[in-house]
């Protein structure tokens, strides 16, 4: 599997596109917040929206571009 750093965040190519890795929803209590993998280990929360899209790097990314 091939895997990359996106400003800090893990990412890895799945059928020919890099997604990021959600582990889980309701971060610490709030259902507007996600945990997604880091690329050093670990994991952060990050907003999530009503569209599914997540917030990485100041960028909303579809559920196209990440995996759970």
């Amino acid at each position: 599997m091939d895997i990359r750093d996106y400003h800090g965040f893990r990412q890895h190519k799945e059928c020919g596109k890099w997604v990021f890795s959600v582990a889980g929803f309701d971060y610490l209590g709030n259902k507007n917040r996600c945990s997604v993998l880091l690329t050093a280990g670990g994991k952060t929360g990050v907003p999530i929206d009503e569209k599914n899209r997540i917030l990485i790097n100041e960028r909303w990314w579809s559920r196209d571009y990440w995996n759970h």
